[in-house]
């Protein structure tokens, strides 16, 4: 299962907007600028491979590009970790979690996600990549999957985390 967490910085109304305009707006460079931050602001952890988030064919086909895989792909040039691509896939679509309830986002990606097994017996660890860590749902589900497939030390890194109330609540 899901070991240890990390993200660059807080979801922020700035950090939002930057995630809405790699994944809504078509800004692909906005990656690279999201990789820097998660190199600086997040130690490099020991590894084998980093896996991006997989997106369902239909979100793929619509985007036309899997904001994770290029958030990874610089930050495996940045950490000299080699990026697995193709690591993780969906197993079916599901609904956009930005508007469902914690229980919801669970049950939207419950075995959602398949894995290919380690390529060496000594590949051991892996860390999942993703833009946005809210409820954790989303990386639970694909670091089961990982789990499954045999890798033993499954970690993620994120660029941004939503904040807990309380935080909220003390910077208003």
């Amino acid at each position: 299962m899901l070991g240890a967490t990390a993200s660059a910085v807080w979801l922020t109304d700035e950090a939002r907007e930057l995630v809405h305009a790699l994944k809504y707006r078509g800004f692909t460079q906005v990656a690279e600028t999201m990789a820097d931050s998660m190199a600086r602001y997040v130690r490099r952890p020991d590894a084998d491979v980093l896996a991006p988030v997989a997106l369902g064919r239909r979100r793929l086909r619509s985007r036309g590009y899997n904001q994770s895989v290029l958030i990874c792909r610089k930050l495996s040039q940045l950490w000299r970790i080699p990026s697995a691509e193709h690591l993780l896939a969906r197993t079916r679509e599901t609904k956009s979690q930005t508007e469902l309830t914690p229980d919801e986002r669970r049950d939207n990606v419950a075995r959602a996600f398949v894995a290919e097994s380690p390529a060496k017996p000594d590949e051991t660890r892996v860390i999942v990549i993703d833009d946005v860590l809210t409820t954790g749902a989303t990386l639970c589900a694909a670091a089961a999957a990982v789990s499954t497939a045999g890798w033993r030390d499954v970690t993620a890194i994120t660029f941004a985390r939503a904040m807990p109330l309380e935080t909220k609540v003390l910077l208003s």
